[in-house]
């Protein structure tokens, strides 16, 4: 199955675009033959005020969030990548998306900015395969175009195995904001990684945003 991340229609809100895609990734994913590695990352809060500096907007403002857990089948996030893999092949089809970043008064609540980032440097895709495995490498980089410093920022090498195993072999990312890895596989989703963030601070740069070591996780799907 050969997908695309759909563009946005005329009338169509970039939420709208952006949960197509995630019936889209769900569809191609219960293909017979694929699975689906995806990582998301996600804002749990409705809003969050938006750092002193570094930002167009600071004090007195906030940053919309996502308003969510961690729920695979939300449409709501800061980014989400997929590797869709063709067992049959071994061929590896990487999707990314990129939610809107938007600004509100703190104190009216009225809504102020809107922009999306580029996802230009989301990425996925394989790196070799093997007779029952296949080498990904995803890249989960996301700047907030309201902010000069600080960014989502993430990159995994990973083996997946066909017959349910996987495991990080090198990588890391910064701890803002959550990220949600998980597999779908014929319909059977699995939780592979969750991690809170840390704090807001990582907005300003980082510096002051703590780095996780994702290498030696494993685990299985099913």
């Amino acid at each position: 199955m050969k997908i695309t991340v759909p563009q946005t229609k005329a009338g169509e809100e970039k939420a709208d675009t952006l949960g197509r895609y995630a019936d889209i990734r769900s569809s191609a994913a219960a293909a017979e033959g694929e699975t689906t590695v995806t990582w998301e990352t996600f804002i749990p809060q409705a809003k969050v005020d938006a750092p002193p500096i570094g930002c167009e907007y600071g004090s007195g403002y906030q940053f919309g969030g996502d308003n969510r857990s961690y729920d695979w089948t939300s449409s709501r996030f800061r980014t989400a990548l997929s590797a869709v893999i063709d067992w049959e092949t071994k061929d590896v089809g990487g999707y990314g998306a990129v939610g809107a970043t938007t600004v509100y008064n703190a104190k009216t609540g009225a809504l102020v900015a809107t922009k999306t980032a580029s996802d230009n440097n989301l990425k996925a895709y394989g790196l070799g395969s093997g007779s029952n495995y296949v080498d990904l490498r995803l890249v989960n980089h996301a700047a907030n175009p309201f902010c000069s410093v600080g960014a989502i920022d993430g990159a995994i090498t990973m083996q997946v195995t066909q017959s349910g195993n996987w495991s990080i072999r090198s990588g890391n990312h910064r701890q803002m904001p959550n990220h949600h890895i998980y597999f779908y596989n014929g319909g059977t989703v699995t939780d592979a990684y969750k991690r809170d963030y840390a704090n807001t601070l990582c907005l300003i740069g980082s510096a002051v945003c703590p780095l996780v070591d994702l290498t030696g996780f494993s685990g299985t799907y099913q």
